[in-house]
């Protein structure tokens, strides 16, 4: 075998691990996910402030700072994740882990991550696997 494919092998062999790397990456946050929401429980929260957060227009995330009440306790200036789409003053449903009370998520985003990631560690996996194949055939 010459250095160029051995090289190209090695390329290959590289996507190919990042994307099993990518793929691992998201299915742990699926699971991750899959245990809060299996113990966590529906509260409704008013969102008080909606904060931007980015350097430019193109890549802004807004976050929704909410208050709820959870078990007797009223939890204020609580930061949740990006996919709430509220505007100041609205009642939203958020998930809150008994456990951790403090630690909402938003109910919508919280697969949309690790099945994105999932997808494109596949889509490495396979562009490395059609890369091996091209390479043994052409041999």
């Amino acid at each position: 075998m010459n250095d160029n494919g051995s090289r190209s092998m090695g390329y290959n062999f590289a996507i190919i691990a990042f994307g099993i790397l990518l793929f691992v990456i998201g299915l742990v946050g699926i699971i991750n996910n899959h245990s809060f929401r299996a113990n966590a429980v529906e509260v409704q929260c008013e969102v008080t402030d909606i904060v931007k957060q980015g350097r430019t227009a193109w890549f802004q995330n807004s976050h929704a700072i909410v208050k709820y009440e959870f078990d007797g306790q009223t939890y204020e200036n609580i930061k949740v994740g990006t996919s709430l789409n509220a505007a100041i003053g609205e009642t939203k449903t958020i998930l809150v882990n008994p456990a951790n009370p403090s630690k909402p998520r938003d109910p919508v985003g919280t697969t949309s991550v690790p099945r994105g990631t999932m997808i494109v560690g596949l889509l490495f996996v396979l562009s490395g696997c059609l890369g091996v194949f091209l390479y043994m055939k052409k041999r």
